[in-house]
């Protein structure tokens, strides 16, 4: 949406086919141009475009408390997310199983996947090449 931090629409739609789920946090940066009067409604409005991006299926809760105190107005805690989901009803197409979807189910879900891949990939041995230097994007980022 506004930051170059977020996930690129053509990404975003990447997970409809491979099953994964983008988890939105509420650092303020992230959420609109004027961010320090980023508040949960925000939040509620950046959920809802990947929601109806790609579907309920793939969008969950990444609040990032433990990264930052840069957080969305509302959102101090997550004694503050039934407010995040009276916020997001207030748009009237969100159903509960989208919520349940949204709070855990789909976190659930991918879990179970990737421990699906850890079980089949347990009989093969690791992958010890190193990558080729020409292989490598140069980044400025150190992470």
């Amino acid at each position: 949406m506004t930051s170059p931090e977020n996930v690129p629409d053509d990404v975003l739609l990447t997970l409809i086919d491979n099953g994964g789920m983008a988890m939105v946090n509420f650092v303020i940066d992230f959420l609109i141009p004027d961010h320090e009067n980023a508040s949960i409604t925000d939040v509620a409005a950046h959920i809802t475009y990947i929601r109806d991006l790609v579907g309920a299926d793939h969008v969950g809760i990444g609040s990032d408390f433990d990264g930052t105190d840069r957080i969305a107005q509302g959102l101090d805690d997550t004694s503050k997310y039934p407010y995040l989901l009276a916020e997001l009803l207030l748009d009237q197409t969100w159903t509960d199983e989208d919520l349940r979807k949204l709070v855990g189910l789909n976190i659930v879900r991918v879990m179970k996947q990737v421990e699906q891949v850890r079980d089949n990939l347990m009989s093969e041995a690791p992958w010890d090449q190193p990558i080729p230097p020409e292989d490598l994007q140069r980044s400025p980022r150190l992470c």
